[in-house]
């Protein structure tokens, strides 16, 4: 049986990170962006210039260049939980590192 990776405090305070995101960006339009039957582009730069996209996109082409999914992983789950209910949408994902968010 292997063994279970422990979350960091580095990836507490990056799930800290998506949930205030969330809470203070998306909550308060999703509603609108429902009834649009899309997003607001904003958004995505929003998200970008926190860091939040983009995982293993080398540094030389504007990414972090970091191969760790825990990072990821914290960041599809806080878009999914209470509040909006957003998912990546697996249909418009190329990689795991961009996706899209879809409504629920």
């Amino acid at each position: 049986m292997g063994s279970r990776l422990a979350y960091t405090p580095e990836h507490h305070q990056f799930r800290q990170l998506v949930c205030d995101f969330v809470q203070q960006t998306v909550v308060p339009v999703h509603e609108n962006w429902e009834r649009a039957g899309c997003w607001d582009r904003s958004l995505f730069t929003q998200a970008g210039k926190l860091g939040l996209l983009g995982f293993p996109v080398p540094e030389q082409f504007g990414g972090p260049g970091v191969h760790d999914f825990r990072y990821q992983r914290s960041s599809s789950k806080n878009f999914s939980e209470p509040g909006p209910r957003l998912r990546p949408s697996p249909s418009r994902c190329k990689t795991t590192s961009c996706c899209p968010i879809s409504p629920i």
